[in-house]
C-alpha cells in the first residue's frame, strides 16, 4: 500500500516537474521574438553591427539529451 502511494507522489511530482519545464520552454522563447525584432530595427541595427550583438535562439527540443530508462536504472 506504502509502495503504490509512494509510486503516486513520485509520478505527480513528475508530472509537476514536466509542466513547470514546458512552461519555462515557452516563456523563454515567448521571449526571444521581442529580442529579435528589436535588433532588427533600423537605428538598433546600426547598434547590433557595431557591438556585433546576435539574435538569440529559440528553444530547439533537439538539444536535449534524452536518457533512457535503463541509463535511469528503471
Amino acid at each position: 500500500m506504502k509502495e503504490n502511494q509512494s509510486a503516486m507522489e513520485l509520478l505527480s511530482q513528475m508530472k509537476e516537474s514536466e509542466n513547470t519545464y514546458a512552461q519555462s520552454k515557452i516563456d523563454y522563447n515567448t521571449g526571444d521574438a521581442p529580442y529579435n525584432t528589436l535588433i532588427h530595427s533600423f537605428s538598433n541595427n546600426l547598434l547590433r553591427r557595431i557591438f556585433r550583438f546576435a539574435d538569440a535562439e529559440f528553444y530547439n527540443e533537439s538539444q536535449e539529451t534524452i536518457i533512457t530508462d535503463d541509463e535511469l536504472g528503471i
